[in-house]
């Protein structure tokens, strides 16, 4: 006999507390138009963050990394790291203005 759900796999009922099933429920009247707009903005942001950690790490490497072969390669892809980081600026500042 085969499972028919993913929740038989996980003998689900049994393995969570019915407090946190209930917070695991799908509220309906959650507005996922807002939700997606603020997860959208959210995530953007973050990208633009981590692109912007990225190329400084990049760029201190090619500056004072000790590894030559590691310099190089530093340098070898800080035009497309900056490229990258351009790009996702430009979303978030669309994101920004739509959502505004």
């Amino acid at each position: 006999m085969g499972l028919t759900t993913y929740r038989d796999a996980l003998d689900f009922e049994n393995e969570i507390s019915p407090e946190l099933l209930q917070v695991l429920q799908i509220q309906s009247d959650l507005n996922l138009k807002d939700a997606t707009d603020s997860f959208n903005q959210m995530y953007v942001h973050a990208m633009v963050v981590n692109n912007r950690n990225t190329v400084q790490t990049f760029e201190n490497y090619a500056t004072t990394g000790k590894d030559a072969n590691m310099k190089a390669f530093a340098k070898q892809m800080l035009p497309i790291l900056k490229h990258h980081l351009e790009g996702i600026k430009m979303v978030d500042m669309q994101i920004n203005s739509v959502v505004k």
